[in-house]
Formats: C-alpha cells, sequence, structure tokens
C-alpha cells in the first residue's frame, strides 16, 4: 500500500472521515471523459529520484519544483515549455498532476498534442458539444493547468495553434505547460514564422519561459 501523506498511511482523516486515498480507483476514473488517463500512468506517483541520472541534478530539482508548484496550486499565470529527451520523465509528471488536480475537484482536460488541440479548438468555435470524446472541449480554455505535447511533425498550424492556445488561455487567466521531446534550438529553427519562438520570455503575459535539458554527466 501506497503512503499516503494526507492521512499519514491510516486511512481516516482527523475527523473521522475516509481519506481520499481510501476511493477506489475505478471510481475516480469513472464519471469523467476529461481525465482520460492511460493504463499505464494509473496512479504512478511522480518522483524525482527515479528521473535519468544522466539528466543532472538541475533537471531532476526543476522537475520536483514545478510537481510541487502546480500540485500545491501556487503556479499562478506563467506558461513554460519543457524540452528534453524522450523517456526523461515528462509524461509522468503531467499524468500525476493531472491525477492530483482531478482528486482536488478542478476541471482538468486530458493531454493532447498541438494538432489534437487544434480539432479541438475548431469544434469550439463552430459550437460542437463532444470533441475527440471531450463532453466539454470548453474545458481547454478554462482549466487552470493545461499540458499539451509539441508533435515530432513541426508543421506550420504545430506553431500556430500553440501561440493561439497559450494566447487565449492568458485571456482568462491560466497557465500552459508544453511538453517537447527534443532540443529546443532545434524546434526555434523549425518554426520560421516565429509564431512559438517570439513568444520566448519569463512566462508572464503570452510569453513562454523556455527550459531546455540534454543529457549531462555530473552525477
Amino acid at each position: 500500500m501506497k503512503y499516503c501523506p494526507i492521512c499519514g498511511g491510516t486511512g481516516v482523516l482527523l475527523d473521522g472521515t475516509p481519506c481520499s486515498c481510501q476511493q477506489n480507483e475505478d471510481d475516480i476514473y469513472s464519471g469523467t471523459d476529461c481525465l482520460s488517463i492511460p493504463e499505464t500512468y494509473r496512479g504512478v506517483a511522480f518522483n524525482s529520484i527515479l528521473l535519468p541520472k544522466n539528466m543532472g541534478t538541475y533537471y531532476a530539482k526543476f522537475m520536483q519544483d514545478t510537481y510541487d508548484m502546480l500540485t500545491s496550486l501556487r503556479w499562478r499565470n506563467k506558461n513554460i515549455i519543457i524540452c528534453s529527451p524522450a523517456q526523461t520523465g515528462k509524461s509522468v509528471l503531467a499524468y500525476t498532476v493531472v491525477q492530483s488536480l482531478f482528486k482536488k475537484g478542478l476541471d482538468v482536460f486530458p493531454l493532447m498534442d498541438i494538432l489534437e488541440i487544434k480539432r479541438v479548438m475548431q469544434d469550439i468555435e463552430y459550437n460542437r458539444s463532444t470533441s475527440l470524446g471531450v463532453e466539454n472541449p470548453q474545458i481547454l480554455l478554462t482549466t487552470p493547468y493545461l499540458f499539451a505535447y509539441i508533435p515530432a511533425s513541426l508543421t506550420y498550424d504545430v506553431f500556430d495553434t500553440a501561440a493561439v492556445l497559450v494566447s487565449r488561455r492568458v485571456r482568462r487567466g491560466n497557465s500552459t505547460i508544453l511538453l517537447y521531446q527534443g532540443n529546443w534550438n532545434y524546434l526555434a529553427s523549425a518554426d520560421t514564422k516565429g509564431s512559438l519562438k517570439n513568444m520566448a520570455g519569463s512566462g508572464a503575459l503570452t510569453t513562454v519561459e523556455v527550459h531546455n535539458f540534454t543529457y549531462k554527466n555530473d552525477n
């Protein structure tokens, strides 16, 4: 049984009510189309200690700090992009944060890539009630925190849609976390129109704070 920091592993809160950790996992994932956690990631807990050692200690600290800020709801009005190699914990981070936010009662949106999100945005514009299996596509813009993948196919639509997505969510006071399996310099060079790369900045307003990581040998 996993240790629960809320109840200390007792399964009961101080007021005598059952802790949320006692809730059946099937109940947690039923009744909502917007959670859509793949079975592989259900119940997986993010732990920076388990990140690849060859990513360096700063990467582990950054990922842990990001996780802590998001799950404690202290992240405010900030957009970032995390660029790192494959299998370095980005998806685990995203899915565990989504699960944590859902359990706190916040609206969450399933992880999609930017091209899928373009489809959802088009359905919102045409007032379609369902998009790609999501019953309420409007949550794409209203959820406080949204993770989105930058796909491997770097077309104009990818960069333009990412820029529009961030802008529309900023107008509603929400934050966007983009995930890219690769190097920022390569990503930026492919963005010939500058739609996304020209947004690089502090992460405030419609800027995106860039966090670019490669393999290290400092451990």
